[in-house]
């Protein structure tokens, strides 16, 4: 397709004036520049140099109020010299090139969505050779991953429209690289030809990173499982060989020392239960700070069981270099229930309503096989939860300002009393509601279906939902960008909508992967979206 190219030429010329200086005096400009742009507005910018003397601090500074116009992707100037001291400027302008569509062809076994995701030329974004250069060894990167040591990325520009490009990205994928030899290292208590098995890898099968990912976890989890808790594997080199298309593999392996973890006093808590919240299991490893954790790990789990009191200590016995036994010894104490949950301050709630917005409940009594197990234990951090949702009750019910202190716990004959002081502030009301830069929609048609009501109570969840609903009206008229802001004036208790509605978005190309046995003129039918059109985001949705 030939693609015209306006050319804009921008020509004024100034007799010249008396000079204010020895300087060369600016007495004319020239502004080229391919395509239909605003020349314009480059003259308002460019205007200040003329009959001036010619200050290079002035030049740098319009050039860079050129490319602050977001249009050009290169700004040259030329000079020539004209009679006595006087010059000419030519501004010349390489306009951005934005990439409307990215397309792959050739991709059999890494999806398209894939290869998107790890590209910097996306549709919308300006074309620019060095970003296609590096998006080509981003895909090369991306196939190696997957064994594909061979593929070869090429990619072709069409322009579409002046300063519009279409990119593709043409790949030959090649064979997938095979596992060759695999060796490990480092391995004492176990020989290669074992740890060979329990990872799985087999010679001549296809080979991708997640393949060795796998592997090496299966290895970490068959030494944790033999007792050495700490051991780690990572692969230590590979090495390619494209005339046979083989890579082999070298594995290192960290075996640290055996590790025995003993528990001791713990009756009401078995060990599987402990080693699932420490972060000794985690981290796997032997460290003081990681030891001393654990140690709170133990006690937090004691917590929330019940076991307000119990404490946990920790004993480090042998070589830290072959065996170890590491005892972690539990004194349980007492259990406590919550005698009682008390609000201090709370005026528009009752104690109880309050207390059946929240899990944690009091003792009182239950039939153990059919009451909640967890009836009347304290878990702090779950009471932390309990106090946000009461805040958040307070909130939908217009008290923006609640505050809610934390919790005070008192202890006494194996009962705990927990108390929260409550600062529930000036309820606040909607006195009215309006909407802001809405142009396209009727104030009043959008108004109506809003769940914000006057004379009710401020609900910010349902600003949140009505905030939604104008965006998805905007989103079915093509307006995919619209930004709506609610704010509530406290003073007034005036709702306002501010709407920013921007430009309204057509339809681009349209793709579709892995519709092998559809034609593309089929789906397209059914999408209800035609390319050119303008967007409807409910019939997408659709």
């Amino acid at each position: 397709m030939t693609i015209t190219l306006m050319l804009a030429l921008l020509i004024i010329q100034i007799a010249p004036g008396q000079p204010p200086s020895d300087a060369e005096i600016v007495s004319g400009v020239e502004v080229q520049c391919e395509g239909n742009y605003p020349v314009d507005e480059v003259y308002k910018l460019i205007s200040p140099l003329l009959h001036a003397p010619l200050r290079r601090y002035k030049l740098r500074k319009t050039v860079e109020e050129i490319y602050g116009l977001g249009l050009f992707s290169q700004v040259k100037v030329d000079k020539v010299s004209l009679e006595g001291k006087n010059v000419k400027l030519t501004f010349i302008l390489q306009p951005k090139e934005i990439v409307r569509d990215v397309r792959f062809k050739g991709n059999k076994h890494v999806s398209e969505t894939r290869l998107r995701a790890a590209l910097k030329s996306k549709e919308g974004t300006e074309y620019a050779e060095e970003i296609v250069r590096q998006d080509v060894n981003r895909i090369r990167r991306l196939y190696k991953g997957v064994g594909f040591y061979e593929v070869k990325v090429t990619t072709e520009v069409r322009k579409l429209v002046p300063q519009e490009v279409e990119l593709t990205f043409r790949i030959e994928e090649g064979d997938r690289a095979l596992i060759g030899q695999v060796s490990f290292v480092g391995n004492s208590a176990f020989n290669s030809k074992t740890l060979l098995k329990e990872s799985k890898l087999k010679e001549n099968t296809p080979y991708s990173e997640e393949t060795l990912r796998t592997a090496m976890e299966k290895v970490e989890k068959f030494y944790v499982k033999k007792g050495f808790l700490t051991a780690k594997v990572r692969k230590l080199r590979e090495a390619y060989f494209p005339m046979i298309n083989r890579i082999n593999l070298q594995i290192e392996v960290r075996e640290g020392p055996m590790v025995k973890v003993i528990f001791k006093g713990n009756r009401h808590m078995g060990e599987d239960d402990l080693k699932e919240g420490m972060l000794l299991f985690r981290l796997r490893e032997l460290s003081e700070f990681v030891l001393r954790r654990s140690v709170l790990d133990i006690e937090t789990a004691y917590r929330r069981m019940g076991f307000y009191n119990a404490k946990a200590s920790y004993q480090v016995e042998g070589d830290m270099k072959r065996n170890v036994v590491v005892t972690f010894k539990v004194e349980e104490g007492e259990r406590f229930k919550i005698k009682r949950i008390e609000f201090e301050g709370n005026r528009a709630f009752t104690d109880e309503e309050l207390k059946r917005r929240i899990s944690t409940k009091e003792s009182g009594w239950s039939i153990p096989f059919l009451g909640n197990k967890r009836k009347g234990i304290y878990d702090e951090e779950l009471f932390k939860i309990d106090l946000k949702a009461l805040e958040i009750f307070y909130r939908r019910n217009g008290y923006l300002d609640v505050r809610i202190g934390e919790p005070k716990v008192e202890v006494k004959d194996k009962k705990l009393t927990v108390k929260v002081e409550i600062d529930e502030g000036k309820r606040r009301w909607v006195k009215g509601i309006r909407i802001e830069g809405c142009k396209i929609f009727k104030e009043r048609e959008l108004l109506k279906r809003l769940s914000t009501k006057v004379n009710e109570p401020i609900n910010e969840e349902t600003l949140i939902s009505d905030r939604i609903y104008i965006k998805s009206r905007y989103a079915e008229r093509g307006y995919l960008y619209a930004q709506v802001e609610p704010r509530y004036d406290p003073t007034s208790g005036l709702v306002t909508f501010y709407v920013e509605e921007g430009k309204q978005v057509r339809v681009g190309r349209i793709t579709f992967s892995g519709n092998e046995r559809t034609d593309r003129s089929v789906l397209m039918r059914e999408m209800g979206l035609k390319e050119g059109q303008v967007f409807n985001a409910a019939k997408l949705a659709e």
